[in-house]
């Protein structure tokens, strides 16, 4: 299975600095991503269905809709698998990040 989303995605924020041709992160953006990483390193699933309780969380995915693809994903996990990160790439309020579950 593929999932396809964006674990940060504030399309307003965003879009305040694409339309500028500003490609640099607000910081808070990387930040979110760094700890959604630091849950997969850990199997920390519960806290990324929860991520809206993280100080970020609502900035960082204001709508859960390309948030959700994330979390349908982990649920194919099972538990003597694990997770690697394959991919990430953080943009103004916007970020991108790939892993393999095996």
């Amino acid at each position: 299975m593929i999932g396809s989303g964006a674990v940060v995605h504030n399309l307003k924020e965003a879009g305040k600095r694409f339309f500028n041709g500003n490609m640099t992160p607000y910081g808070w953006d990387i930040e979110f991503d760094q700890w959604i990483k630091q849950q997969l390193d850990k199997g920390d699933i519960q806290s990324i269905v929860n991520y809206e309780k993280n100080k970020l969380g609502l900035m960082a995915a204001p709508t859960p809709d390309n948030y959700m693809p994330l979390i349908y994903s982990l649920a194919l996990k099972d538990e003597n698998e694990s997770i690697e990160n394959t991919f990430e790439e953080v943009l103004p309020a916007f970020s991108n990040r790939g892993f393999r579950i095996s």
